[in-house]
């Protein structure tokens, strides 16, 4: 096994199909699309609220790098490979946890086996810290916007650093997928961008700019079935 390996099988297989690489090319689609969109949600006030996610980002970057090494860091990457396992229904076998690798094992059936692929790579997409952060950034954002883009910052600062972190050729997470390294790569980098681009609509308008941008790709897919039928 590779550093903070995903133990499944004795026989190793090679993971990613149709669901992955479908799902790879309407991240590279959807992450562009948003990046086409982003320009016309930018004003002086789309800044200021920057600047608040900016400075978080900063200081969660800053205590992954301080605080979350050895064992925890191998924690949570492991626990990243559980959460999305038992998303999808496979059955938790046991995890290891040591100071510079790990492993987690899982079970899994004839129905969930298309989803190894986004298994193996959770650990470097998974908004493990993001999302309870967004949570409060929610309640937080209707008394005291500053706050809120702060908080969210440092949830998506840890995430950031802990996801890329381990990125790594000899990681059997990336060895074992259909293409290896490299498609392994552009699909966390696809993801990773996507969950960016989205987030960065709320940042910078708001709920308004997650409208906005809805309805941006609304206006897009609408414009692109019209040309076609026609």
């Amino acid at each position: 096994m590779g550093l903070f390996s995903s133990a499944r099988k004795k026989k190793r297989e090679k993971h990613g199909w149709i669901a992955f690489f479908s799902s790879l090319f309407f991240l590279l689609f959807l992450s562009a699309l948003n990046l086409f969109l982003l320009p016309g949600l930018l004003d002086g006030y789309a800044w200021t609220r920057a600047s608040r996610f900016v400075a978080g980002g900063i200081l969660g970057l800053w205590f992954a790098h301080q605080f979350i090494r050895g064992h925890l860091s191998v924690l949570l990457h492991e626990y990243k490979h559980a959460i999305v396992s038992g998303l999808v229904g496979n059955k938790w076998k046991g995890m290891k946890i040591k100071r510079d690798h790990g492993h987690f094992k899982y079970a899994y059936s004839k129905d969930t086996a298309s989803y190894n692929a986004f298994i193996s790579l959770a650990p470097y997409y998974t908004p493990l810290f993001l999302t309870p952060a967004l949570i409060l950034g929610l309640i937080f954002e209707g008394t005291n916007a500053d706050i809120a883009l702060f908080i969210v910052g440092v949830g998506y600062g840890l995430d950031f650093l802990l996801n890329m972190r381990d990125i790594s050729p000899i990681q059997t997470d990336f060895s074992d997928l259909t293409g290896g390294f490299k498609v392994g790569v552009l699909y966390v980098a696809a993801m990773n961008l996507c969950i960016t681009t989205t987030l960065l609509s709320w940042i910078f308008q708001g709920s308004a700019g997650i409208k906005l941008l809805g309805y941006g790709l609304w206006s897009f897919m609408t414009h692109v079935a019209a040309h076609y039928y026609n």
